[in-house]
């Protein structure tokens, strides 16, 4: 076999001082042995010792600071962005304020219209017309961008995850947009007339208005529970 025969004395095969013997032959095996004080052998200060021979892993421990670890939840981290985060009831407010706003825009419509319509034609008659629309225009798609962004920061807070959050609101704003263009150009406005429409698309905006408190209210309800 290649081995030799170590004759059997009845004593254990003492190692040599510096190398540690082998488990039956006595033969030097290469490693050093460590001697055994009675303790835990303790790892270098920078290196994590194993679960129980006290070897370095090559991690390096983390202090403990006496807290509780917080749980995972399955919600992605909303990322910092170095600003104050808004408060939740403030985000309510300022969507309710903006259905306010376009509830009111759309009363101003009935009489600015019929106002314009009164002037008589001239140069500066037709910049003026113009620029009342264009402003109208320009409110109206300011104050939907606001809600759009708004009501997507609740869902956020709602939902905890932002792709759900986005595409739910996406999808509300187009599904929106496109039944009011065909209900506005085919249906309210040729059959019940401009004003009509305005004081229906005025009322729409406070029901909004109404939904949203009422969901603020439960809301903080919740929170507080």
């Amino acid at each position: 076999t290649g081995w030799k025969p170590v004759p059997h004395t009845g004593k254990m095969p003492v190692p040599h001082k510096d190398v540690a013997a082998g488990p039956r032959t006595g033969r030097p095996t290469g490693w050093k042995p460590v001697p055994h004080t009675g303790k835990m052998p303790v790892p270098h200060k920078d290196v994590a010792a194993g679960p129980r021979t006290g070897c370095s892993t090559g991690w390096k421990p983390v202090p403990h600071t006496g807290k509780m670890p917080v749980p995972h939840t399955g919600k992605m981290p909303v990322p910092h962005t170095g600003r104050m985060p808004v408060p939740h009831a403030q985000l309510w407010r300022r969507l309710i304020l903006v259905d306010v706003l376009l509830g009111l825009l759309a009363l101003v419509v009935p009489f600015v219209l019929p106002a314009l319509a009164t002037l008589q034609s001239s140069p500066g008659t037709f910049l003026l017309v113009e620029w009342c629309v264009s402003l109208m225009v320009i409110l109206t798609g300011f104050l939907g961008g606001a809600a759009f962004a708004l009501a997507g920061r609740l869902q956020l807070g709602a939902t905890g995850q932002a792709g759900a959050a986005a595409g739910s609101v996406v999808g509300a704003d187009h599904a929106g947009a496109c039944l009011g263009a065909l209900l506005c150009g085919l249906l309210l406005v040729p059959v019940f007339g401009t004003t009509t429409t305005a004081a229906l698309l005025a009322g729409m905006k406070l029901g909004s208005v109404v939904v949203l408190a009422v969901g603020r209210h439960l809301g903080g309800h919740q929170e507080s529970g």
